[in-house]
């Protein structure tokens, strides 16, 4: 769920049960197993009995006197049946007055969207204009299919003062249903309802020819044709064909809206969807790719036990803002001298297909005057060993003899992330080296998984701890 999303915390059913006597009717008692089967029918009412119960039912919503005609039996629990689409639509309308002050209704044999993800798309609609850098004056969106409930422009409107939509509709009783919900939340200067032919003969896109938008958005229907709809669910037992089929289904349907928004690249900032199935993305993706679109977004919307995914485009490039942060790493090498390992690292470097180049540069710092040439000597060869783009030589008197080699690789990714590669050793007097040599990474990374992914390689190529180099390892010690 959208960290902004305002059901992150469950609305609490008692209190609105207090406080919404129609919405009580539906917040009620049910029967066990053993009760359902053996005389649930003649003791529970219908869904219809309450619906009717419920329009009879004094409009007051704020009356607290009222109480719950179907009293709760001590083995019994309180709860909604999500699959009455009449209980649904209850609660639905019941959230929509108490937490947006939104009046509204919508018939019975209509899709009733579920709220929780309805606004998961509006906040995610909000990122994308963030991330485009367009501010909340004069924000322009279009709803595609809205549906006797018009909840998109409805919220929007109401969670943004300066936001305004256009809202297209095919069924001529969802028009009358929506226009209603606008007139009586006084919205019409800011809603625009369009009429609009079956898109199966006329553009899906048709209002982008003739206005600008910063969004549009979509909640196609899901299923192909000669789809059979669940009839155990809510949807199944309201929606209407044109809300939940199509031909070819949804998959089709989103592909003609970005053919035809290759014809009015401009004309909208982000175009958006909504998908049923995660199935769908994959081809819609490819197509998105094959037509050139600069900036791609996808997120998954959760309610319960339901996911749906959506899915945004845009012929603009965005720039996302960058959220790095510092990733450290340090692990030794052991019975490996340092020319060895920095040969190590760049062939494990230039064998990434992360890796977009990289840059070497060492340093020798010696503690004595007497060891300084020995230093010198020593950084140049690891130098010329490994292509290194700047050696210097640094003198130091600290009482004690040797030195230190410091080489550094600078690392920058196909992703423009950059890191640091730290190879550290010390000399003795004679120019030997020490067998156990420090690398350290460094990285600023948005990708903490691929830093994950590089330092693991980069270890496992220069330990080389596998059977056979084990083996070698130890011929060698013998040898010694």
């Amino acid at each position: 769920m959208h960290p902004r999303n305002k059901y992150n915390r469950p609305p609490d059913f008692n209190e609105l049960a207090t406080l919404y006597p129609d919405f009580a009717l539906f917040y009620r008692s049910h029967s066990t197993t053993s009760d359902n089967n053996n005389n649930t029918s003649n003791t529970e009412p219908t869904s219809a009995a309450l619906l009717l119960a419920a329009t009879s039912s004094s409009t007051s919503s704020t009356s607290t006197s009222q109480s719950t005609p179907f009293p709760t039996k001590s083995n019994k629990r309180k709860r909604i049946d999500f699959k009455d689409p009449a209980a649904l639509k209850c609660l639905t309308k019941t959230l929509l007055l108490h937490d947006f002050n939104i009046r509204w209704d919508m018939p019975l044999n209509h899709l009733c969207p579920a709220l929780t993800v309805r606004l998961n798309y509006l906040h995610w609609i909000e990122d994308l204009l963030n991330l485009a850098n367009i501010t909340k004056e004069n924000v322009r969106g279009l709803d595609i299919g809205t549906g006797a409930s018009v909840i998109y422009p409805l919220l929007g409107c109401r969670l943004h003062n300066t936001w305004s939509f256009v809202a297209t509709e095919v069924d001529q009783e969802s028009i009358q249903y929506a226009q209603k919900n606008i007139e009586q939340n006084n919205m019409k200067d800011r809603i625009k309802l369009v009429h609009v032919a079956d898109p199966s003969v006329t553009q899906i896109l048709q209002p982008i020819q003739h206005d600008m938008f910063s969004f549009t958005m979509c909640n196609p229907p899901f299923f192909e044709t000669n789809k059979v709809l669940p009839s155990d669910t809510a949807t199944g037992k309201s929606a209407t064909v044109s809300e939940t089929v199509t031909s070819g289904g949804e998959v089709t349907f989103v592909l003609r809206m970005i053919e035809e928004s290759c014809m009015n690249p401009t004309q909208s900032t982000w175009f958006t969807s909504m998908l049923g199935m995660k199935s769908s993305l994959k081809p819609i993706q490819a197509k998105l790719y094959d037509v050139g679109a600069k900036s791609i977004e996808t997120t998954r919307l959760v309610q319960g036990k339901t996911s749906r995914w959506t899915i945004a485009w845009s012929f603009f490039k965005m720039i996302r803002p960058s959220k790095s942060k510092k990733q450290h790493r340090t692990f030794v090498a052991q019975d490996v001298n340092i020319d060895t390992v920095i040969a190590r690292v760049k062939e494990c470097l230039e064998t990434n297909e992360h890796i977009d180049s990289f840059t070497t540069s060492c340093t020798a710092t010696t503690t004595t005057t007497t060891t300084a040439a020995t230093a010198a000597t020593a950084a140049t060869a690891a130098t010329a060993a490994t292509a290194a783009t700047a050696a210097t030589t640094t003198k130091e008197t600290k009482g004690s003899s040797g030195s230190k080699m410091n080489i550094t690789l600078k690392v920058i990714a196909k992703n423009n992330d950059a890191y640091q590669i730290k190879v550290t050793t010390a000399i003795i007097d004679d120019g030997d080296t020490v067998e156990n040599v420090s690398i350290q990474v460094e990285g600023d990374t948005n990708d903490h998984s691929h830093f994950d992914r590089l330092v693991q390689k980069l270890q496992k190529d220069i330990t080389r701890t596998g059977r056979s180099w084990r083996r070698k390892l130890k011929v060698k010690k013998k040898i010694s």
